[in-house]
């Protein structure tokens, strides 16, 4: 029956008009628009939208027979929305900024602590008071980098230091990151350096509950690098809870040049593992009583249940957009399964990203969903053009280990152009190093760390704990075999988005 079903496809010109949106919002000069709440242009966009809602809604109804002008009005409205949504996101974010570089001595609240083990450390403050006082500092956000980092600087615990403060920094060249633009939507009013000791002031207390799970993440990522020897332990962390802190900048180089460094960000692979692996161990255990699995759908109770370990391990992993994007398409998937119905489709992967988008328009102009959703994309495009073929008869592992090459070069294809715009670099052996690595992850180390984790409480960790640590050294070993071969990390020229924007055309009308 696959050849008989059509791929809806239409989605995708919505989610292009959509982004457009977005995108067009941001092209509007941010820096004469610096400190203003944007609220005329928000409420004009929202009537718009309305006013094409309305108009696609009498077209639907008075004129089914013309599909061609409901797409172009549905698209318009689309594009509109994301107009919309975008410039409400920027009136909603705090408009304060600093003028010009400030010297003061801040007391403020930790709410976040990332950076790497072997530079400096950045906090995420609340500012509770600043000696001299500045208006646009009462009660903001600053980030600040620091060399030393006392233990009883913790998130959630007030400290006091003195901090040499900048205004966020504005983009240099057109094309390049706007990173005023990205601070003004996380709050920071200004950032800097930590120019004395960091003396704690007084420990957590009274945290909001997403400080609270923000400790605990914290806590678990500094136990998993107490517990594991380095450098595991801060991998470890890395793909547990997203907590790349501990993890040293000559391992972290390592994965970047061997083309492994997605396996340091919880994505799809991972959440798909832990998502389906469950699936899967669920219904094996079912199906060792024969007589209940029969009239049960075991498959269905099987896949709630992985819904609630995928939301948990979203919220340990900090909802990271790349989490948050592999979560949001499991849940896709396995509501496709409940529902008995085709799970891997391009809808959902572009119904996914609709979702992230609604929620944070500025994630469209970040590394992680446009890596997440290229890969994603081309490959659930390659999955369903599979269908059409008739089966393999070849043996399952020969097909697993074709099926990881192929995945492998699809997703180092339509990750290269966005990698070489961001990070200007570009990795050949990353496929080779898939090949082997993400067996690996998956066999090995996911597994593993499934079962440290749910060993941690009963003091097995202990046992589990030298398998685990044994995979990640494995692992760590790989990248370095392919981090040290010839061009392993090419430079390479950014494309620029026209390019970009060529491109994925070029893979839509495909």
């Amino acid at each position: 029956m696959a050849p008989l079903i059509i791929a809806e496809r239409r989605i995708i010109l919505f989610l292009v008009s959509f982004i457009a949106g977005i995108v067009c919002f941001h092209q509007l000069d941010h820096t004469a628009l610096q400190g203003t709440p944007l609220w005329h242009i928000t409420g004009a966009a929202f009537c718009v939208t309305f006013v094409l809602a309305i108009i696609y809604v009498w077209l639907w109804v008075r004129a089914r027979s013309g599909p061609l002008l409901g797409m172009v009005m549905f698209s318009l409205f689309c594009g509109t929305f994301g107009y919309a949504l975008a410039a409400l996101q920027y009136s909603l974010h705090q408009p304060a900024h600093l003028d010009a570089p400030f010297r003061a001595s801040v007391t403020a609240k930790i709410i976040d602590i990332d950076g790497r083990a072997s530079g400096r450390s950045r906090l995420w403050l609340e500012v509770i008071d600043t000696t001299p006082r500045h208006q646009n500092l009462s009660d903001a956000r600053l980030r600040l980098s620091s060399k030393d980092m006392p233990k009883g600087a913790v998130i959630g615990a007030v400290v006091e230091m003195r901090a040499r403060l900048f205004p966020p920094p504005r983009r240099i060249l057109p094309g390049t990151p706007d990173f005023s633009r990205n601070a003004r939507i996380a709050d920071i009013v200004a950032s800097g350096f930590v120019t004395s000791d960091i003396h704690v002031v007084a420990p957590p207390s009274q945290l909001s509950a997403a400080l609270f799970l923000d400790g605990v993440r914290a806590n678990l990522a500094a136990t998993l690098y107490r517990n594991l020897k380095m450098p595991a332990g801060g991998i470890a962390a890395a793909l547990i809870v997203g907590d790349r802190r501990f993890i040293s900048e000559p391992v972290y180089d390592l994965f970047r040049a061997s083309g492994l460094a997605h396996l340091l960000a919880i994505s799809g692979l991972h959440m798909g593992l832990l998502c389906f692996g469950c699936m899967a161990v669920l219904r094996f255990f079912a199906a060792l009583f024969p007589k209940m699995a029969s009239r049960v759908a075991v498959h269905k109770y099987a896949a709630v249940i992985a819904v609630l370990i995928g939301f948990i391990y979203v919220i340990l992993s900090g909802a990271l957009v790349s989490a948050v994007l592999a979560f949001i398409m499991a849940l896709l998937v396995i509501f496709a399964v409940l529902i008995d119905r085709r799970a891997l489709t391009i809808r959902n992967v572009a119904l996914a990203a609709f979702v992230i988008l609604a929620i944070n328009p500025i994630a469209i102009f970040g590394a992680g969903l446009q890596l997440s959703f290229a890969a994603t994309a081309v490959l659930v495009m390659a999955y369903e053009t599979s269908q059409y073929r008739p089966p393999s008869r070849r043996r399952w592992f020969i097909g697993y280990m074709i099926g990881i090459f192929a995945a492998s070069v699809l997703a180092n294809c339509a990750t290269a152009p966005f990698t070489a715009q961001h990070f200007g670099s570009f990795t050949p052996w990353g496929v080779l190093a898939n090949m082997i690595a993400i067996p690996l992850t998956g066999f090995w180390i996911m597994p593993s760390a499934l079962l440290y984790v749910m060993g941690l409480p009963f003091g097995l960790d202990s046992v589990i704990g030298p398998v685990f640590a044994s995979g990640i050294l494995v692992l760590i070993e790989i990248a370095a075999l392919f981090a040290g071969l010839p061009f392993a990390d090419t430079a390479l020229s950014p494309p620029g988005y026209p390019v970009l924007m060529l491109l994925v055309g070029g893979v839509i009308m495909s």
